[in-house]
Order: C-alpha cells, then structure tokens, then sequence
C-alpha cells in the first residue's frame, strides 16, 4: 500500500436546502476537492499528499471545511481560489494559512503562524544570543525526524479516497475451476464446472464483472442406454462486493445456452435468460496474486424448465 506523507480532508457533505446547518456540498465542497486534486497532480504531490472525500464532519457551518493530517489542522471557508494557498504555504512550505484557521485549535503549532523574521532582526538575535549559537559547535543543525502518517487517517483514505487505495485496483481477471451438481428435467448429475472473469474495479470494496461459466454433464439415452454429454454455459453481467478484506460476494445475469446430445438424432440448442449468485474468500495474497475458494449458483429457463449449476472451486486472481 502507499505510504502518503499527508491526507487531505475536503468535506463534500450534502443536505436538504433547506436545512439550517448548511452544507459543505452546497458551498463548493465538490469543486475544492478538485482543485486540490490537480494542484497536486500538476505539483507532482499526488503520490505523497492523497486527497480524500469527506463525509459529514460536523463543521458544514463554517464550510467547506478542509483538514490535514497528520498535523490535525483545520481550514473553514475554504474556496477554489484558496487552494493554491494551502498547497504552496501549507502542504509544500509547512507553514499554516493562518487566515482559513478554525478557531479552537490548541495544538497547532503556534511557531508555524509567526511572521517571518527579517535577516537584519535574525541576525541580532544570532549575535546577542552568541551563548546559544556556540552550543552547536558550528554543527548545522540536523532535520527533525519525518512525521509518520496518522493511522486513522490512513484508514479512513481506505475508504474515502477520490482514487482507490485498495489491493484491488484496474483490470481484474478469476479463474475458478471445481465440480458441481446439475438439476434439471427431473434427474440430477455431478459435473465438472469452470468460470472465468473479467472485471474492472468500480471502489475499493466493488469489481464490475464479465464471466463466463460452464460445466459438462452426462445422461443416457433412453432407448440404447449409450452414455450422451450435454454442455451449459453461461455468459453473465454483474458485479462483486468485498464485505470484508477478504470475503466477498457476487451476483449477475445474462444468458444460457444448453447443447443437449440426442444420440443418433443430433444436437439441440436450447437459449435462455441466466442469473448467478456467487460466494467466496481470499485466502492466499502474494502481490497482485490471489488465491481463493468460492461456491456459485446459476439458474437458468429454458424451453424444457428450469436447469439449475451449482458448483464449488478454487480459484486464482489477478488484480
């Protein structure tokens, strides 16, 4: 995961119009949070300083708020043009905008909010404080330790980020393969089932999905008891949803195409609407590699009823 040397908060919080307390989305929350946004990219900031969506922080009175971590410094009536400001003097300088301060604010630093000494009055000070000049013994002063990132904040960018921050991120590609149990037209067979899936991350905790699923299955013919192979797959729409790190479920729909072998009569084709629901869990992460195990249902109507897969696997995932 990448470590961010600042996360900027830019509330984008919405109420009704009419509610007294306000809101910072009614007052530029979405276009700050922007301008931020490019202020960074253009500064070449954005892989240290992450700029996040906010919730409701309970400031949307003097919105739009902004607030800093790790320094926990908090800017009210925030505007596009005071972006610039925070980045160049706050974020990049280390020196706080003093003017966009929220009152109440005991521990921000107060030696961040003096003016600037002038040479000639830096130089008085150095001479007519010569005792403390010598302490050093002409070593240059060393830089203070780099601030580590606040935790919570960390945290909550996981879920709050404008860009995701989450394992899963771009393209994605499953590969299950299991066995299963097919039910239809009164019999039932175990089968051997595969599915394969593309997706796209949507958020940190939703995959967009493209599957392909399928299994092969046997029945005899009625009249030779020769062993005949029907087929089933699916083509399906839907999406994934992590409901922890690790635990994820999913659902689609699309359409079924059963082959069915009639022996010595040929083939037929049989077409139908599909819906999926799927289960699983993470079990192995190296990189961008997962190994898992999950379980699936498809169900399926054709013109001979309804054809139920229900199959379990392991699978293997690229994100």
């Amino acid at each position: 995961m990448p470590s961010f040397q600042r996360h900027v908060f830019v509330c984008v919080n919405e109420r009704p119009p009419d509610d007294p307390r306000g809101s910072c989305h009614a007052k530029g929350g979405a276009a700050v949070r922007d301008r931020l946004k490019a202020e960074l990219k253009a500064r070449g900031l954005a892989k240290t300083i992450r700029a996040n969506n906010a919730g409701c922080l309970d400031q949307c009175a003097r919105g739009v708020s902004v607030v800093v971590y790790p320094e926990q410094v908090w800017y009210g009536g925030v505007t596009v043009d005071d972006v610039v400001e925070i980045v160049e003097k706050h974020l990049i300088g280390g020196e706080v905008v003093e003017r966009l301060l929220m009152p109440d604010q005991p521990h921000v630093d107060a030696r961040r909010r003096l003016p600037i000494v002038s040479g000639a009055a830096l130089l008085g000070v150095l001479v007519l404080g010569g005792g403390v000049a010598r302490a050093d013994d002409g070593k240059p002063a060393s830089d203070p330790p780099p601030t580590k990132p606040d935790p919570l904040a960390q945290a909550k960018a996981e879920d709050a980020n404008l860009e995701s921050d989450a394992p899963r991120q771009g393209v994605t590609i499953s590969f299950a393969v299991g066995g299963g149990l097919v039910v239809g037209n009164g019999t039932s067979e175990t089968i051997p089932a595969a599915s394969l899936r593309l997706g796209h991350v949507a958020t940190p905790n939703t995959v967009i999905t493209l599957e392909i699923a399928g299994g092969t299955f046997q029945h005899k013919e009625s009249t030779t008891s020769d062993i005949l192979y029907d087929t089933s797959g699916s083509a399906l729409a839907g999406a994934l949803y992590y409901v922890t790190p690790s635990l994820w479920i999913r659902g689609a729909g699309g359409v079924n195409v059963h082959t069915q072998d009639n022996g010595t009569a040929g083939t037929s084709k049989m077409v139908g609407p599909a819906g999926a629901f799927g289960a699983g869990v993470d079990l192995i992460r190296r990189r961008f590699w997962v190994f898992g195990a999950e379980m699936f249902a498809i169900t399926a109507i054709n013109r001979n009823g309804l054809l139920v897969t229900g199959a379990m696997g392991i699978g293997l995932s690229h994100y």
